[in-house]
């Protein structure tokens, strides 16, 4: 949140992913800023990662907190 109200572009990473055939486990961080920064909100940033196979069925789980959380997608209209 420390970001000066910029977004995570550029500075997000995954630092894991793990894919089984019902799931994708996925930890992603971001770099901070470099300098002084302010603690205001900052704007959403979209962040593609591509996986060995279709998303398909499988659901995808914030594996950054114990027990991993799914994590709710927005289906394409």
């Amino acid at each position: 949140a420390c970001a000066s109200g910029q977004s995570a572009e550029g500075r997000i990473e995954v630092i894991d992913l793990e894919e089984t055939v019902d799931q994708v486990r996925l930890r992603i961080g971001v770099r901070p800023r470099e300098g002084g920064q302010n603690c205001q909100g900052n704007p959403p940033t979209p962040f593609t990662i591509e996986l060995s196979e279709l998303l398909g069925a499988r659901e995808i789980l914030d594996a950054s907190i114990v027990p991993p959380r799914a994590v709710l997608t927005e289906k394409p209209a």
